[in-house]
């Protein structure tokens, strides 16, 4: 379920079927956000998972969005002496370009702009 709202409509200004998949969102639970002009950026709404009505109909002139999830890249590469800097899209891909002298596998991960090293056993 995905709705990022990129016009930052209010919810008087979308139409029933995006209203729909606001209130289902919201419904079973998912973060909603809601755009914070004061601060100019999308800000989460904890509250908003406690509310026993529609929190959408009080707060009509906000912009809401089901906040989506982090974009996650996860690419390998194998850790050995003179290793070239090509990175595998897949754990089996690096096993398979893997030298004699491979002592472990490099796992990158890639989530929302963050780069993390894991070292993964061989």
């Amino acid at each position: 379920m995905i709705f990022e709202n990129t016009g930052k409509k209010s919810w008087t200004e979308l139409d029933d079927n995006t209203k729909g998949l606001l209130l289902l969102a919201w419904h079973k639970g998912l973060q909603i956000q809601y755009w914070d002009v004061d601060d100019n950026e999308w800000n989460d709404q904890p509250h908003i998972k406690d509310c026993t009505h529609s929190p959408f109909f009080y707060s009509e002139h906000y912009a809401f969005r089901i906040k989506p999830e982090p974009v996650k890249e996860v690419r390998w590469r194998n850790d050995y002496a003179a290793a070239a800097s090509s990175w595998y899209a897949s754990r089996e891909a690096a096993d398979e370009g893997a030298a004699d002298g491979r002592i472990a596998v490099i796992r990158r991960e890639i989530v929302n702009g963050v780069i993390s090293y894991y070292k993964e056993d061989v």
